[in-house]
């Protein structure tokens, strides 16, 4: 799945500006999973909102959603609160 939503950003960074597609890290990687599992973003939203931003790297679009949807700052701060 990482796959298709790196070269999906390749396509679309290729025609707006020639930028490189930014793979994903493990930590960015695990982030996205428990964004995923906890219900908070679709694998779809996530990448409409990486696409849409392509400034962002996929940690800095991670967080932006967390805290759209929850006013977390991170997945540590909201784990912490719900503690």
């Amino acid at each position: 799945m990482y796959d298709i939503l790196c070269l999906q950003g390749k396509e679309i960074n290729q025609t707006k500006n020639k930028e490189e597609t930014k793979m994903m890290t493990t930590e960015e990687m695990v982030m996205y999973d428990q964004v995923v599992e906890m219900e908070i973003a679709t694998p779809d939203e996530i990448n409409l909102v990486y696409i849409c931003g392509s400034w962002m790297n996929w940690m800095e679009c991670l967080n932006a959603i967390l805290y759209a949807r929850t006013g977390y700052r991170s997945i540590a701060q909201m784990l912490e609160e719900e503690e």
